[in-house]
């Protein structure tokens, strides 16, 4: 970083700032891989949840079709 004498500011290099941009995308990646990986078990989860409950209440393997059906998007 430099000194700008005209206003007194700090200004950046190009070196500086694509290192910091560098930094900054690694970081945003990095924070949207952590939320996808959440947001993947949490349904993942969910979906193994939704199969139990089929499971205990024996809706599967023909009996109770027509509840899965409905249940279906």
């Amino acid at each position: 970083m430099t000194t700008d004498n005209k206003d007194n500011r700090l200004s950046i290099e190009n070196s500086d700032y694509a290192e910091i941009l560098r930094h900054a995308v690694a970081v945003i990646e990095h924070a949207r891989t952590e939320i996808a990986r959440h947001v993947n078990g949490y349904v993942s989860t969910a979906y193994w949840d939704i199969g139990q409950i089929l499971h205990e209440r024996k809706i599967e393997s023909g009996y109770g079709v027509l509840y899965v059906k409905k249940l279906s998007p």
